[in-house]
């Protein structure tokens, strides 16, 4: 049931757009980057004594933008090679900040947005924005870093911990880590669906280019996580991770520049007759009736 609902909430909007092709005002394509800040709402994290949430930046290095517009509705296409994942502080048995874990998704993200106007202001235009995308996976990591220190496993885990981690009362004495492999890309689904929302802004700087800012939320629909991995770690496998679902909000905010690619009927006649104002007028004819034939009818 997810795959069709989640393709329907793609198709909504390109059918919602058909409309506003009818009346085109204008076309545009440009280039844009970005930044993202990533939630994910982990519940094996969530109830997992050694990680505390932080919220980090990464970066969004490059997208392509199409978009269609009319008084009443725009369209968007605009792909892009996103990268996304929440960071975690690593905690000991006391509280104390030992390291830090590392989630990382590169994505080819390819989003179909409706733009619907909300105000238009001069050479500036703010647009409620909706839609949905799909996520090609071409990277994704889990890694931990840490200091030598005690900390809380769960007992169900003993038995898969390395000769090197010792096991005492109050918890498990571990040396230092670095980029420790929690999870590679194979245990990562290579496809992800999200649905998203947001603003944004088109700044017209010259007749032909406009500067636009976007800021949009997305929702992932699926676990980002393979079946393989889930049940690896619900049999406590994965020493370093609780079981549990998760699902990842995006924060997406980019900036970019574009080039008016075809103008409306409107403004098109617009220009032709401001050309044609500037011409001389010359008449074709005199505007009074011509002389009068003084010679009468031949009889």
């Amino acid at each position: 049931m997810k795959k069709p609902f989640a393709l329907l909430l793609i198709i909504v909007p390109i059918y919602l757009s058909v409309p506003a092709w009818a009346q085109q005002k204008v076309m545009s394509a440009g280039i844009f980057t970005g930044i993202t800040t990533t939630y994910s709402w982990d519940e094996g994290i969530l109830s997992d004594p050694r990680y505390k949430s932080r919220y980090d930046i990464k970066l969004a290095p490059i997208g392509f933008s199409y978009g269609i517009d009319s008084d009443k509705v725009g369209f968007m296409f605009s792909p892009t090679f996103m990268r996304s994942g929440q960071n975690f502080t690593v905690l000991n048995t006391l509280g104390g900040q030992e390291g830090t874990r590392r989630v990382t998704y590169d994505h080819i993200n390819i989003p179909l947005a409706l733009k619907i106007p909300m105000f238009d202001v001069a050479f500036v235009k703010v647009s409620f924005v909706t839609g949905g995308s799909v996520a090609w996976l071409v990277k994704g990591s889990e890694e931990i870093s840490h200091d030598a220190a005690k900390f809380r496993f769960p007992p169900e885990t003993y038995p898969y911990l390395p000769a090197d981690y010792t096991i005492e009362y109050d918890g498990v004495l571990i040396p230092k880590k670095t980029d420790f492999p929690m999870a590679a890309t194979k245990d990562f689904n290579q496809v992800q669906v999200f649905v998203f929302a947001g603003f944004h802004w088109d700044w017209d700087v010259t007749e032909d280019y406009r500067v636009f800012f976007d800021i949009r939320v997305h929702y992932g629909l699926f676990e980002p996580r393979t079946s393989d991995y889930r049940a690896r770690t619900a049999a406590f496998e994965n020493y370093y991770d609780f079981p549990g679902q998760r699902r990842d909000l995006i924060g997406l905010f980019s900036v970019g520049v574009c080039k008016y690619l075809e103008l409306d009927d409107k403004k098109e006649d617009h220009k032709k007759r401001a050309k044609q104002s500037k011409k001389k007028f010359v008449p074709k004819r005199y505007p009074w009736p011509g002389p009068r034939n003084k010679k009468g009818p031949k009889s």
